[in-house]
């Protein structure tokens, strides 16, 4: 199976999910201490859940004529690649 390793930016997200849990993407701009596009996120969002990264649903929001929101959450083997590229820089870095 070839492993399909997220980019910077994707990592990026996929540990603020980690750390913060399901979130949508407006909310992933507003708690990272970067400057993230709302745009780019969702790019970003669609990339790493191709990679099976992430996992997605939708949920309605409170208002009923409101627009559906899609949450995203971390997937265990986005967890896993996250950890394993934590290995490999300490590996490289002698950390």
């Amino acid at each position: 199976m070839k492993i399909k390793m997220p980019t910077s930016k994707e990592e990026f997200i996929l540990r603020v999910l980690i750390g913060r849990g399901r979130l949508y993407a407006g909310e992933i701009v507003s708690v990272s201490k970067v400057k993230l596009k709302p745009g780019g996120v969702g790019g970003q969002l669609r990339g790493i859940e191709e990679k099976g990264l992430v996992t997605s649903e939708f949920e309605e929001t409170a208002n009923p004529n409101g627009p559906r929101r899609k949450f995203y959450m971390a997937t265990e083997y986005g967890r896993k690649i996250v950890s394993r590229i934590d290995e490999m820089n300490k590996e490289i870095f002698n950390l």
